[in-house]
């Protein structure tokens, strides 16, 4: 279990860096003058003025490159299985903030009330298409719930729950130190 929490603790920080490594590589390829931060990609242009396309594409690339890590961790599972489920949690961990907006728009949904209008990722492809968020956030569910039947299978047979444990600590404690220490460190 040390190891699944210390594999957890040294990938989240690299997982995060490479998702706005994606939103940084879009950028510089739309030629916008872009810089990183721990958490997120700057511009001196709003993504709002940006044309519909090069939003989607811009704000997507981040979760793109948290798939593509996510499948490879998938993939990786078998031949180095506490690597691999470190980077198959770590790689996806922030879907769980805005997946859990489904409960937001839910519950607005159910109130009569207008859907917020947050800064995410999702959010912002969506209205680049202006089309409803939800259904992004459905699929990012099921991915979840997909990544999360495979690594379970995947885990240690006794005591899978502090499996778990050790996953979900190792990432907030290694996200924490990407966003509070390590990573304005290095990109500022």
């Amino acid at each position: 279990m040390a190891k699944l929490f210390g594999w957890a603790l040294v990938l989240t920080g690299p997982t995060i860096f490479l998702h706005e490594a994606g939103h940084y590589l879009a950028g510089l390829g739309f030629g916008e003058e872009v810089w990183m931060t721990a958490a997120s990609v700057e511009s001196n242009t709003p993504a709002s003025e940006y044309p519909p396309l090069q939003r989607a594409i811009q704000t997507g690339m981040g979760p793109v490159v948290s798939i593509i890590l996510t499948l490879i961790g998938l993939a990786l599972i078998k031949r180095s299985p506490g690597f691999g489920a470190a980077l198959a949690v770590t790689a996806p961990a922030r879907f769980i903030f805005s997946v859990g907006f489904l409960g937001v728009l839910a519950y607005r949904a159910i109130k009569g009330l207008p859907a917020p209008s947050p800064s995410f990722d999702e959010y912002t492809v969506a209205s680049a298409f202006d089309m409803p968020v939800w259904p992004l956030l459905v699929a990012e569910l099921l991915f979840l719930i997909f990544v999360a039947a495979k690594v379970h299978r995947a885990l240690p047979q006794r005591k899978k729950w502090i499996a778990w444990l050790a996953l979900v600590i190792g990432t907030i404690v290694g996200g924490y130190l990407w966003l509070a220490m390590l990573g304005p460190a290095l990109l500022s």
